[in-house]
């Protein structure tokens, strides 16, 4: 779906997340190294359920 990364990013930003590193691997998962790891994966649980 367009768009899903702007949403992310904003919701991360919206809770104070900072994105250190942000990459695709070969298995096309979306990698994240963020400042607040336990809040990142709490809003990227509430990301995934969209």
């Amino acid at each position: 779906m367009p768009g899903q990364l702007g949403i992310l990013t904003g919701r991360m930003a919206d809770a104070g997340v900072n994105i250190e590193t942000l990459y695709s691997d070969h298995d096309h998962q979306l990698v994240l190294v963020t400042d607040r790891p336990e809040e990142a994966q709490r809003v990227a649980d509430l990301w995934a359920c969209f």
